[in-house]
């Protein structure tokens, strides 16, 4: 760590220290929101942008530092995310997906739950999403929903799923019921997209 001295408007002094975590934890921050690479802490650019104008002591972060960072950046929130699930006090309601990325061929599945917070609002946030190498038929597409809600300890509180018109996703509603308990207890409301079903 280095330290410079900071002047403030007041004519005080106080002394501020350079910490290299800090600064791989703001760029690490700082990527995710903006979508940005991960080769920017690496960057030659940057690194005069930042040593010219805001701390002469920054040393550039690779981007093998920054990919470590990242995933426990991800980590973090994460948790902090389910310990929040941990205090909703009413049920959820998932939405989810499957498709097939064209020119990668690969198919890729959605969870996202929909639930109320304590002030009544209305939150949405993305709880799954992954590679799905099996056939897409009612069981697998159960499978892989139930693996996300139990990861997330959220399948005693589940009121209903919204799923396209496809049949192997009514196939799914029936694999999902008997797992799933929410406070309507025996059954899980199957809600058809309507873009689906227009």
């Amino acid at each position: 760590m280095q330290t410079q001295l900071n002047f403030t408007a007041d004519g005080t002094v106080s002394t501020w220290v350079y910490n290299p975590q800090v600064a791989r934890d703001e760029i690490a921050n700082f990527i995710v929101p903006e979508d940005l690479t991960i080769m920017l802490g690496e960057g030659r650019n940057f690194k005069n942008l930042i040593q010219r104008a805001f701390c002469p002591q920054y040393q550039s972060v690779t981007r093998k530092t920054t990919k470590s960072d990242l995933i426990s950046l991800y980590k973090k929130k994460l948790a902090a995310l389910k310990e929040s699930f941990r205090k909703v006090q009413f049920s959820f309601t998932l939405t989810s997906d499957i498709w097939t990325s064209s020119h990668q061929r690969t198919c890729y599945v959605s969870v996202v739950a929909h639930y109320l917070d304590d002030s009544y609002a209305l939150n949405k946030r993305v709880i799954g999403f992954r590679t799905m190498d099996e056939s897409h038929n009612g069981e697998a597409i159960a499978n892989q929903i139930l693996e996300v809600v139990r990861d997330f300890e959220i399948d005693g509180k589940i009121l209903s799923i919204t799923l396209d018109n496809a049949s192997a996703n009514t196939t799914a509603v029936e694999f999902l019921t008997p797992q799933l308990q929410s406070y309507i207890k025996g059954y899980i409301v199957h809600h058809r997209c309507v873009c689906a079903t227009l």
